[in-house]
């Protein structure tokens, strides 16, 4: 699978490597789900599903 449909993005995602000097726009980081952050009805812990939390440095403008 691809970065894109990962994210559940219809368009492409550009992911560059960044030096030292610079700063990522965006962060992906792993989400660790225990059993507090579970309700039901909610997501639950299924193995097969990825979850992440994202952070911006930048504001990010999504046009359709």
């Amino acid at each position: 699978p691809t970065a894109a449909s990962l994210l559940g993005l219809k368009g492409h995602v550009i992911i560059r490597p960044h030096g030292s000097q610079q700063k990522p726009h965006v962060i992906l980081r792993p989400l660790e789900l225990d059993d507090d952050s579970v309700n039901e009805g909610e997501a639950s812990k299924d193995p097969s599903m990825l979850y992440f939390s994202l952070f911006a440095a930048k504001r990010i403008e999504c046009k359709p």
